[in-house]
């Protein structure tokens, strides 16, 4: 289990790697990269005064958020199937 400051970026770092002979990656690693994105706009919306906002680097992440969801979706999807077949041998 990751720790720390940046347990958030450790924790998506380790599901965006396979580990041969126990699992599949949990996530791709574009899926990890896009997320990642998004954790760094959790630390802003965290730390900063919401009126500090730069809607041109906002602007970015809402547009791509739809077709972010529906891939890291369809990979925590592929990935229960895994363990799920894991389960049934």
């Amino acid at each position: 289990m990751p720790q720390g400051a940046n347990w958030h970026q450790l924790l998506l770092e380790q599901m965006s790697v396979e580990i041969p002979d126990s699992r599949p990656a949990v996530i791709s690693q574009r899926s990890q990269l896009l997320l990642q994105e998004y954790r760094g706009l959790r630390h802003i919306v965290r730390n900063v005064c919401v009126f500090q906002f730069d809607a041109s680097k906002l602007k970015p992440l809402i547009e791509k958020a739809p077709t972010t969801l529906t891939k890291v979706n369809l990979e925590l999807l592929a990935f229960a199937s895994f363990l799920e077949k894991q389960v049934e041998t």
